[in-house]
């Protein structure tokens, strides 16, 4: 079942650059792991220090292998210093993928 991830960071003011340049890094290496589906990263039309990280992953077994990965957390560690407060992180899945039970 596939499961879509969103990232949620707000940023600091003036850093967007640093901020997009790392994230199309991370995505670069996503891209090279098994079950990456796609992804791409979104700036709100409004408030743009709120960007959004979006990847779509085959399965939640590749997402939490991909999120423990060690480049994949250098990478957001070297994010950090541009992120106001925490990333707020949601893991989705289709709604016709769920259990009948729900």
């Amino acid at each position: 079942m596939a499961v879509w991830l969103f990232v949620e960071r707000k940023i600091i003011p003036g850093t967007q650059e640093e901020v997009v340049e790392l994230l199309r890094e991370l995505r670069s290496k996503a891209v090279r792991q098994q079950g990456f589906v796609s992804g791409r990263t979104l700036v709100d039309m409004y408030s743009p220090a709120i960007v959004m990280t979006v990847t779509q992953w085959a399965d939640i077994a590749s997402w939490e292998a991909w999120s423990k990965n060690p480049d994949r957390l250098e990478t957001t560690r070297r994010m950090d210093p541009y992120v106001q407060g925490r990333a707020v992180v949601r893991l989705w899945r289709d709604d016709v993928d769920r259990p009948l039970d729900d």
